[in-house]
């Protein structure tokens, strides 16, 4: 009880005490009528504070108790008043209609608070409403019956004293339905009680008058309600302890019982006293006691025989299912005595469970197993806590080690128990299991080496010892076969797999002993060097290389597997991560410098490394800020120096860097992937501009390099159509530049796309042509309209013959298969009457002009052959 509830009621009872004690006036009827008035008072504010479940029953009975303290009020102002004294009837109506409102409130909360006891605690609370009604009925309705009194009258004394038992019955079910019932509804019960008295003492007397001192009995029941209405304990849900609780019932049920079957006999002996001589009444009533207490007495033999019998039933089922289990089930008292052991330890220990019995287990586990520790943390437990263990112990002599999973739970303060129950199950397969899992979980399966989860945890602690030492430093070293994807295309994925054993193998054997050799995944290995300087590092990583480069046998093939290196020594603390981007950024720089080679990393890397990744993220969002742009550089007939074509050439100005070279920001659009987004946006691009050109240049083509990312786009051709029928721009005019070797490595793919481009009227170059693959087979299989050639034979055309010879065969072979030739990089005059003297009829460099801005194009295509030929030829 909480300390508001105490104070209430000490309050409440001090007033009630008042109210007897003193004289009758209107100050004690006002006291009277507060105290029935703060029932609903201390209910609403009991509701507010602690919103008890069920809502609609604790507001039923606290507003039943409200309607009987407004039917108070009215009885003081309307008959002690005297203010309307002949309102009796409809106030007494008033406090009918209370009671049967609480009562309503009390079923839904019995509903609510139904537990296993429900029937026979219904029962007890029937027997005794019952027995309550009979002693009403004798002792108040046959004198009511007697009096004569007016029919609204009679009925309201014949309704009160029912409605009264019925709230009794309701009380006593709560109290009887649970096992903390006396301590939460107790005084709701003794309230209850106190009502019906008074309402019962009322009705008998004819000498009552409001006001009297019997009005103390409903001041007190007012408290005791208000004063539950305050309890906590009503919010907590009802438990069950069977056994405690069923012994509980039985004395409690005889209890109960004999005082009502006493009761029911005292009200018959005093009724039929007047009937019956006095010894023979004596007789019938010991009689009748005898019989009732004997056959009660039976009743409860038989039930508590059949409990005992099916106690044993289930106790049988409860041992076979145990006994036949793997799982070894015990049972200590408080004490830690061992009084239940399941047979199933014969098949753990070797020995019988009676062996076992009466031993302490604590004893057991110290003495037998050896397991001190896990003993110690037993004796610690706190009552409702439990200890595992999950660890090898030695089971049994001979037997070797097993691992054993114990459960010990002290339920030494639980009721039904009262001691430790012991659990133990051999799961030494499991153990196994988890460990090959663990182990698969951490390792590579084709190679047997730590995988990348593993070496972040020792590339972990292996940082944690260097940052607790200022001399000791680790090296991380990140190692992939060059040419790998070719073995496996040419010799099969078996083969692939044999020689990244071998790869695995050599590695091992490369590095000392605690190093750690791992597979990152792919043909990607990872080795971690402790304490070792630059120069250790940098020894061990040569002998990797130099054991990987001896052939290593696959089948009747040997292969040398040759691989780049990159190294990064560290000291002090780092993330995992970044060590391992510092060893992959000098793993490429070691491919860039021609692969097959170690390479150490140093920060400037890491600084061009961080730029490359700046200027992707940057080059991700220049098409969405409009920071592209185009210029464009004619292309000349060489004979009459007019515009016969425009090369479209990307430009990008960053708003921090300024422009930035196509040589800089073209390979990280090409490597990030957003070479295809952006070669597409130069297409429409330069197609809307085409088709805005003047008539001076109504028949000049626009062309357009494509790389490779566009042409393996299947949607590619598409759009192409697109940006044709958006710009207006006929298909004739437009001209697609690609390269000798992008042709080569997907050539299939790149007949496929260009024979259809080729049919919607578009026009192919070779671009740079005579520095890739020039193979006289790829030109006939593609059709080529047009070839480009670069700019690097046309350097000192005039004064090297080779260049001379090269270019004239190019020449030839366009000739050759009808197509036109165009001559890139032109800046003297020399190469151009060197290009006409060999009948190179088209040409573009900065001799004719540099790349334009649309509006200086426009301008250039009106003036036409004046503006671009060269002095000499004015």
């Amino acid at each position: 009880m909480g300390r508001f509830e105490r104070w209430y009621l000490a309050v409440g009872l001090a007033a009630c005490a008042v109210f007897m004690l003193a004289t009758r006036s209107d100050a004690t009827e006002l006291l009277y009528t507060g105290i029935a008035v703060s029932v609903p008072v201390v209910g609403l504010i009991a509701f507010r504070r602690d919103r008890p479940r069920p809502r609609r029953g604790w507001v039923s009975l606290t507003a039943g108790l409200g309607v009987v303290a407004v039917a108070e009020v009215a009885h003081l102002v309307c008959i002690n008043f005297e203010w309307q004294p002949g309102w009796g009837i409809a106030i007494d109506l008033l406090f009918l209609a209370g009671y049967v409102t609480e009562f309503a409130g009390l079923l839904l909360i019995i509903q609510s608070r139904t537990t296993g006891r429900s029937v026979a605690s219904w029962l007890d609370a029937a027997s005794v409403g019952i027995a309550t009604f009979t002693i009403v009925w004798s002792s108040l309705y046959s004198q009511l019956l007697q009096r004569h009194a007016p029919r609204p009258e009679f009925a309201l004394q014949i309704a009160e004293p029912v409605v009264n038992v019925a709230l009794i019955a309701m009380a006593l079910r709560l109290v009887l339905g649970e096992r903390r019932g006396y301590a939460v509804f107790g005084m709701l019960l003794a309230g209850y009680g106190c009502q019906a008295t008074a309402d019962l003492l009322s009705s008998l007397f004819h000498d009552y008058a409001p006001g009297g001192r019997m009005n103390v009995l409903w001041a007190v029941a007012y408290v005791l309600f208000g004063t539950n209405l305050l309890h906590r304990g009503r919010l907590a849900p009802p438990t069950q302890a069977p056994s405690v609780l069923a012994r509980r019932e039985f004395t409690q049920a005889l209890l109960l019982q004999g005082a009502v079957i006493l009761a029911v006999i005292a009200t018959i002996g005093a009724r039929a006293a007047r009937l019956v001589p006095a010894a023979i009444l004596i007789i019938w009533l010991a009689a009748g006691a005898v019989l009732l207490v004997v056959n009660r007495w039976r009743v409860f033999t038989l039930v508590k025989l059949v409990g005992e019998a099916s106690a044993t039933e289930n106790q049988r089922r409860l041992s076979a299912l145990v006994d036949h289990s793997n799982e070894v089930i015990g049972f200590a008292d408080a004490d830690g005595v061992l009084r239940y052991v399941s047979t199933s330890i014969e098949q753990v220990s070797g020995m019988p469970a009676t062996s076992w019995m009466g031993r302490n287990f604590l004893a057991i586990l110290v003495d037998d197993f050896g397991m001190n520790e896990f003993a110690d943390r037993v004796r610690a437990l706190e009552p409702g806590a439990r200890a595992v263990w999950d660890s090898p112990v030695q089971s049994s002599p001979g037997d070797g080690s097993r691992t054993m999973k114990v459960t010990i739970v002290n339920h030494t303060d639980t009721p039904e128990l009262g001691g430790w129950v012991i659990t133990a199950r051999d799961v030494t397969d499991e153990a196994r299991l988890t460990d090959e899992l663990r182990y698969q979980a951490l390792h590579d399966t084709l190679t047997g080496l730590p995988n990348r989860a593993l070496l972040f945890d020792r590339i972990e602690h292996a940082l944690a010892r260097v940052s607790r030492s200022p001399y000791e430093r680790l090296a991380v070293a990140l190692v992939d076969l060059d040419e790998f994807k070719s073995v496996n295309d040419s010799l099969g994925h078996d083969t692939g797999d044999e020689l990244l054993q071998g790869v695995a193998a050599r590695l091992a054997a490369a590095v000392r002993p605690g190093d750690t050799v791992a597979r990152l995944g792919g043909d990607e290995f990872a080795l971690l060097l402790e304490d070792a300087t630059e120069a250790e590092a940098m020894a061990i990583a040569q002998r990797a290389l130099a054991s990987l480069a001896l052939p290593i046998q696959l089948g009747e093939v040997g292969f040398s597997a040759n691989a780049s290196i990159g190294v990064v020594c560290h000291r002090g603390p780092a993330d995992p991560l970044e060590l391992l981007r510092f060893a992959d950024i000098a793993m490429y720089e070691a491919k860039r410098e021609g692969k097959a080679r170690v390479k150490l990393f140093r920060e400037h890397m890491h600084h061009a490394a961080r730029n490359q990744l700046e200027l992707r993220l940057a080059l991700a969002a220049a098409l969405e800020h409009d920071e592209f742009s185009l210029v464009y550089q004619p292309i000349i007939d060489t004979r009459h120096f007019r515009v016969c074509g425009v090369e479209a050439l990307l430009r990008w100005r960053h708003p921090t860097r300024g422009a930035v070279p196509p040589s800089e920001f073209i390979p990280v659009a090409e490597q990030s992937g957003l070479l295809a987004p952006i070669g597409e946006w130069v297409l429409r691009k330069a197609c809307a501009e085409a088709a805005t050109w003047p008539t001076e240049a109504a028949d000049a083509y626009i062309s357009v390099n494509v790389s490779a990312a566009q042409i393996s786009d299947r949607g590619f051709v598409g759009k192409v159509k697109a940006a044709l029928r958006d710009s207006e721009l006929p298909a004739g005019r437009l001209l697609l530049e690609v390269t000798e070797t992008m042709l080569v490595d997907d050539d299939a793919q790149a007949r496929e796309v260009l024979s259809e481009l080729r049919q919607e009227g578009v026009r192919i170059a070779i671009d740079d042509f005579g520095t890739g693959y020039s193979s006289l087979a790829y030109l006939r299989q593609l059709s080529v309209d047009v070839v480009k050639i670069d700019q690097s034979f046309i350097r000192d055309l005039g004064t090297n013959s080779d260049h001379q010879a090269l270019t004239r065969t190019m020449l030839a072979l366009a000739t050759g298969l009808s197509m036109t030739a165009i001559a890139e990089g032109v800046e003297t005059e020399v190469e151009l009457l060197e290009l006409q003297r060999l009948g190179c009829g088209f040409a573009q460099g900065y001799l004719f002009s540099y790349p334009v801005v649309p509006d200086d194009l426009r301008e250039l295509l009106r003036k036409g052959a004046t503006a671009l030929q060269p002095a000499s030829g004015r």
